[in-house]
Parts: structure tokens; C-alpha cells; sequence
């Protein structure tokens, strides 16, 4: 009989220790939930709280992460009355490693635009050195930074191991910007290349994240750059905004019920 009481208040106890266990691992999920959504709401105060205003052109940009924060990021920089900073840039891997990446990558860029960019080539230089001297050997940042004069259209960029950005004419006609140099991180001291280029009245650019050209549909096959570029072929008379919508719907189209696996970020920058 002292058996049977004791086992019976062993087995109570174990049940009453279990539950314990399991009531703090479910608070312990919902403080790293709740910081979770902190962090996301921080990085998306980072990104632009609004669009550049500038007579005669129109811009539109969105930004969603795979997970609660992610390794995207864009940016514009006010950088003179004729010079406008742009910026897009991806980190290696999600989650939270990434997200503290990107944050100083944004940081170095927006301490580098309040104390006067000398060229995106020496920009990227100093990038790169940063990225390097941070981070571990398995992290790496692509990026693409531009700057546009409004005035004339013409723009200088360099890409730094990006998905090539998209040029277009109005007439649909386009050009790939792909002139720079490796990633950020994975050396010391790189060197980029300085293209240049014109958006041209009724003309539109595309930067883009990997993450939209790798958009997975349920079979496991990717939503691709031509797929990218002839649903922008077939919208270049709207808003910058319609378009981007554009591109969006065809992309989740194209996803179905498949999930995300990878950061979407958008930009569109359009000459009226």
C-alpha cells in the first residue's frame, strides 16, 4: 500500500514537473517571439519611411523577408540638390546573423552619405574593408550602389556581386547593369569598376534582390530573370508603384502555396 501511494505520488510529481518544463519553454517561445517582433519592427525602421520627391520621376520599393527579420536592404540618400543615393543589398543566409549584418552595412553607408560619397567606387572600397574586418568567413554581402543626377538622368553605379539590375527604354528595349566587382567581405582589399549609364525620359530601372528571380513555384522550379523582365516589358506605361505591384501578384502567381524561402526586395525607379 506505501508503494502504491508512493508511486502514485512520484507519478503526480513527474506530470507536475512536466508541465512546469513545458509552461517555460512556452514562455520562453514568446519572449524570443515578442523580440522577434521587435528586431523586425527596428529593421523596418531603417529602411526609407518614404519615397524620394523629385519632379519628373516616380519611385516605388517593397521589402519582405523570408523570416521575421531578414538580409535585405535599400536604401536612397539625399546626397547633394542634383545627386540622389541609391542602394540595394543582400547578405549570405537569413535570420538573425544577417539582419545585424545589413544594420551596419546601413549605418557605414548612411555615416558615408552625411560625410560626402567621393565615388560609389570608393564607397564600395570602404564597404568591403568593413564587411571584411566584421564578419565571419562565411558571410558576405552582394550590393549595388548608385548615384543618379536627376537633372540629366545620367547615373553612375557599381555592382559588387549583385543580380544585375534592369535599364529599359521606354519602348521596352533594355540593358543589364553588371560592371563592378566580387562581394563585399571576401577579401581585404577589392577592386570595382565605375559604369555609367542614362535613364532616359520614359525610361524605368529595376534593382531586385535573388530572391525574386528565385521565387519557387510548388514543383520547385524558379520564377526566373526572363519572367522578370517581360512582365516589366508589358507594364512600363504605368506608375512605378503599378509596376511593382505588377511583378509582385506574378510572382506570388507564380509561388501558389509554395513557401518563401528567400528575402524579396524591390525597387523601381521610373523618368516620367
Amino acid at each position: 500500500e506505501e508503494l502504491e501511494l508512493a508511486t502514485g505520488i512520484a507519478n503526480q510529481t513527474a506530470i507536475a514537473l512536466s508541465n512546469i518544463s513545458m509552461q517555460r519553454k512556452m514562455i520562453e517561445q514568446r519572449t524570443f517571439e515578442r523580440e522577434m517582433e521587435i528586431a523586425r519592427e527596428i529593421q523596418c525602421r531603417l529602411l526609407p519611411r518614404k519615397m524620394p520627391e523629385i519632379p519628373g520621376y516616380d519611385f516605388a520599393a517593397i521589402n519582405a523577408p523570408a523570416k521575421q527579420v531578414g538580409g535585405d536592404y535599400y536604401d536612397f540618400l539625399s546626397l547633394s540638390e542634383d545627386e540622389l543615393g541609391i542602394a540595394i543589398a543582400d547578405v549570405s543566409g537569413k535570420g538573425v546573423p544577417a539582419a545585424i549584418l545589413i544594420a551596419s552595412v546601413r549605418s557605414a553607408l548612411q555615416a558615408e552619405g552625411r560625410a560626402g560619397i567621393q565615388s560609389v567606387v570608393s564607397l564600395l572600397e570602404h564597404l568591403n574593408e568593413l564587411v571584411y574586418r566584421d564578419t565571419a568567413s562565411d558571410m558576405f554581402v552582394t550590393m549595388v550602389f548608385s548615384i543618379l543626377h536627376p537633372s540629366s538622368g545620367l547615373f553612375q553605379y557599381a555592382n559588387a556581386g549583385h543580380p544585375y539590375p534592369l535599364l529599359f527604354t521606354h519602348d521596352g528595349e533594355y540593358v543589364e547593369l553588371e560592371i563592378g566587382g566580387c562581394f563585399l567581405g571576401i577579401g581585404e582589399k577589392m577592386q570595382y569598376g565605375c559604369g555609367t549609364a542614362i535613364l532616359a525620359p520614359g525610361g524605368t530601372l529595376i534593382l531586385y534582390s535573388d530572391g525574386v528571380t528565385d521565387t519557387q513555384s510548388p514543383n520547385g522550379d524558379l520564377y526566373g530573370r526572363k519572367r522578370l523582365i517581360e512582365v516589366a516589358q508589358k507594364n512600363l506605361d504605368g506608375t512605378a508603384e503599378n509596376l511593382l505591384k505588377a511583378i509582385v501578384a506574378d510572382t506570388k502567381k507564380y509561388q501558389g502555396d509554395a513557401e518563401q524561402f528567400d528575402d524579396f526586395t524591390l525597387v523601381v525607379v521610373r523618368r516620367n
